[in-house]
């Protein structure tokens, strides 16, 4: 009889509306504390091709790149202020022209993002400028991978959710949580594309450059949810590029074209957390 009146009393709590109400799922954020230095590294696997003044020339390069993503202010609403620094730790490519000026200095940028991921804006750090041609080309080539985008509110396994904002599109899942406390890990999958978009040109030189093109992104995402970092994010991006520079000449205007589609293969591991190292299983 006990066992009865129990079971019934389970069942009349999970119909109640007052179960309704209570939360389910768990909460995903990127918040983190005023001044945390975060240090990973980045290992790309880079193949395609770019095709110039009608030449086509294989790209195979692979890497070793140190991030380092400092806190540096806080707003309202959780929106961080990240001062990003990267450096080439190796660079192997068969042209030889990434690894013989990746070495030189790679500005510090500031990146504004809220604590569900969105890029809020980005820009150089105070007292940066930008690099030459070459080394911005290369900049622009190991960007690291888009962020996943999190679900607002609290997410159960299994959950899907979208995001859309400026053309770019991201569908992702909560695919597990494993661990406990501290140490409990959320994954998620994602899939992703975005426009790629950039003007720029030098009065004195009389160069115009235009690029334009997209980004397509598989990704998986290991979350360590007490500390709001990502712990790995591994996956392949498609990056397909037009690229137009105009020269201005006595004679006229003249275009040149280049194309680029590219196959890049991705991880990004934590390392260390304010010069202490993170041991991940």
């Amino acid at each position: 009889m006990s066992g009865t009146i129990a079971a019934l009393a389970v069942l009349a709590t999970a119909l109640s509306p007052v179960s309704e109400l209570m939360p389910s799922g768990v909460g995903l954020s990127y918040r983190r504390p005023l001044g945390q230095v975060a240090e990973y590294r980045l290992l790309l696997e880079v193949q395609g091709e770019q095709i110039s003044l009608g030449e086509r020339r294989p790209v195979r390069v692979s890497a070793e790149l140190a991030f380092t993503e400092e806190v540096v202010a806080q707003g309202r609403d959780g929106v961080m202020w990240l001062r990003v620094g990267a450096r080439p730790v190796e660079v192997r490519d068969a042209s030889g022209t990434f690894a013989a000026r990746g070495r030189e200095h790679w500005p510090h940028m500031q990146v504004r993002m809220t604590p569900r991921g969105e890029v809020l804006g980005v820009s150089l750090a105070t007292g940066e400028h930008w690099p030459g041609a070459t080394e911005r080309s290369f900049v622009s080539l190991m960007a690291q991978p888009a962020p996943v985008v999190l679900r607002p509110g609290r997410v159960a396994v299994g959950e899907e959710w979208e995001w859309e904002s400026a053309g770019a599109s991201q569908r992702s899942r909560l695919v597990g949580v494993r661990g406990e406390g501290a140490a409990q890990v959320a994954r998620i999958v994602s899939e992703s594309r975005a426009p790629l978009e950039l003007t720029e040109g030098s009065e004195a030189l009389g160069l115009a450059t235009r690029v334009s093109g997209d980004v397509a992104q598989q990704s998986e995402v290991d979350l360590l949810m007490a500390r709001g970092l990502v712990a790995r994010h591994r996956g392949q991006m498609q990056v397909r590029t037009k690229s137009e520079v105009t020269m201005a000449l006595a004679e006229g205007p003249r275009v040149f074209d280049m194309r680029s589609d590219l196959q890049i293969e991705f991880d990004l591991k934590l390392v260390q957390v304010d010069g202490e190292a993170v041991n991940l299983r």
